[in-house]
């Protein structure tokens, strides 16, 4: 195994991870966006509908990504 592989192992794993702890950190948030950063961000309560939507969207793109890392996780040897 070469070292890019390593890199690359390392970073998918880490990126893996990441997505999978914003997916479970997604049902416990409440309906809300923050616009903005630092004392200039605004929060904005959602309707339920509507974070129902995004909530939606954001857990599709994951699973998505995580799918991703797994595959190429895979084909560098990588037991997922």
């Amino acid at each position: 195994m070469k070292l890019d592989d390593i890199e690359t192992i390392r970073d998918l794993a880490a990126a893996r991870e990441k997505s999978l702890t914003v997916l479970a950190r997604l049902t416990d948030s409440s309906p809300r966006l923050v616009l903005g950063i630092g004392k200039d961000a605004i929060e904005i309560r959602m309707p339920p509908t509507l974070q129902q939507l995004v909530n939606d969207s954001v857990k599709e793109s994951l699973t998505e990504q995580i799918a991703d890392a797994d595959q190429k996780l895979r084909a560098l040897g990588v037991a997922v």
